[in-house]
């Protein structure tokens, strides 16, 4: 990768957790990357940096300068395809620069974002320069919450009573990752389980690891989803839940025609992308799920569908499935979502199409790391509890509503007034 005048690379991201090896002579100010294999899901981060002098202004006619300084950044992946022929894809991309905080802000991407500070917090743990550690790490979270939101309340010219936090309006979620990130199995300590027998730790180092793996290589589209997670409520559901919809497609943006035509190929391409409606979703929170109610969680790793324990037994036979284990042993036997019922087919259609992950209304996707498998939940007491294995699962779903107070965290509306009171004291 190169830069135009202006700008440098500073590091790629997370540091030490590379996924590749970096080959640097030195010299050059574009070390290469060099990768085993790449794939659709691939998502590289790369920290740049301000050279001194700052992005120049761009050259318009007559040798004129423009006001609107542009920067340019460059990919160059060497790569052999399937029949042994060695190709390069370059790619280009131009970026508007401007001296205005607001624009700044106002331009952000809270995606793009939230996958950087990902791997900015993962390589705070392996730092071996700044003595890395888990608290270090959260501690960095912490601080770049409050710098961002500091910084836009000093310097974006915002008209806000000294006892209100402002949030940019592109990142009105950014305390909520922040706390998430902080809940989450990659940064918050190992506990003492309270359902395993043999207090087995949550995190484990297993799942620790996996976590810090994953959220490496994580992209964009799925960065939010893999600290918080989204709840559905599988509750009365609307008719058009689990069933097939049309998408449509956008309006030409300069579009010639007085009654404003859709592009044409947007038809084409929409006509090709199968999209199921989706149920309503809700807060991730315990005071959210109803004792009588259905619920499908998903955490961007596993489906935890969580059948109450005041759900009736006939409601439970119409969508769930009792397969007897081989010691007949009703505490043990699996249970999954049956396909015979038409709630149940809605339900694993609406599954289906989570991990298809394409968005409403729109042409992009994206595609999960791992497969996420479907757990069936039973809430303790109900019909069909399985004590030891619905204990166990009901737990880690509960670990997952990183909204709620946890031993060892605060609530969102907590947390909200601890950023609120860091980021006056920063800014008085």
């Amino acid at each position: 990768m190169r830069c135009s005048a202006g700008l440098r690379i500073k590091a790629y991201l997370p540091k030490g957790k590379v996924p590749g090896e970096i080959k640097d002579d030195g010299f050059s100010d574009s070390p290469e990357l060099v990768l085993s294999c790449v794939m659709p899901d691939t998502c590289i981060a790369i920290e740049l940096d301000h050279r001194v002098g700052g992005i120049p202004n761009a050259t318009g006619e007559n040798g004129r300068q423009s006001l609107d300084a542009v920067a340019y950044l460059q990919t160059a992946l060497l790569y052999t395809n399937s029949f042994g022929n060695r190709r390069v894809r370059v790619t280009t991309l131009a970026m508007q620069a401007t001296s205005s905080i607001p624009k700044l802000f106002s331009s952000a991407n809270f995606d793009s974002l939230t996958a950087f500070m990902i791997r900015q917090a993962i390589g705070d743990i392996f730092n071996k320069d700044a003595a890395g550690s888990l608290h270090n790490a959260r501690k960095g979270i912490m601080n770049k919450c409050v710098s961002i939101l500091a910084n836009y309340r000093k310097y974006a010219e915002v008209e806000a009573s000294p006892g209100q936090l402002i949030l940019p309006e592109a990142l009105q979620l950014l305390p909520l990752f922040c706390l998430s990130l902080l809940k989450g199995r990659m940064f918050r300590s190992s506990r003492a389980s309270q359902s395993s027998s043999n207090c087995k730790p949550s995190p484990t180092a297993d799942e620790r690891a996996f976590h810090i793996f994953y959220s490496s290589n994580v992209s964009p589209a799925m960065s939010m989803l893999s600290v918080h997670p989204s709840l559905y409520d599988l509750n009365n559901m609307p008719n058009d839940v689990g069933e097939s919809v049309l998408l449509k497609p956008r309006r030409m943006g300069q579009s010639t025609h007085v009654d404003g035509h859709f592009d044409e190929d947007d038809f084409v391409r929409y006509s090709y992308k199968a999209y199921i409606q989706l149920p309503p979703s809700t807060k991730p929170s315990i005071a959210c799920i109803r004792p009588d109610g259905v619920y499908l969680l998903d955490d961007g790793f596993r489906f935890f569908c969580f059948v109450g324990r005041d759900v009736s037994i006939d409601a439970r036979a119409e969508f769930l499935s009792f397969e007897e284990s081989s010691d007949k042993d009703a505490r043990k036997r699996h249970i999954s979502i049956s396909t015979l019922s038409e709630f149940g087919s809605r339900i694993w259609r609406v599954i289906s199409q989570l991990r298809k992950s394409y968005q409403c209304n729109t042409l992009d996707g994206y595609e999960r790391h791992s497969y996420s498998p479907v757990i069936v939940v039973i809430g303790s007491g109900g019909a069909g509890f399985r004590t030891v294995i619905d204990s166990a699962l009901e737990e880690e779903m509960i670990e997952s509503l990183v909204e709620d107070t946890s031993s060892e965290e605060q609530n969102y509306e907590e947390f909200l007034i601890g950023i609120f009171n860091r980021v006056r004291n920063v800014t008085i």
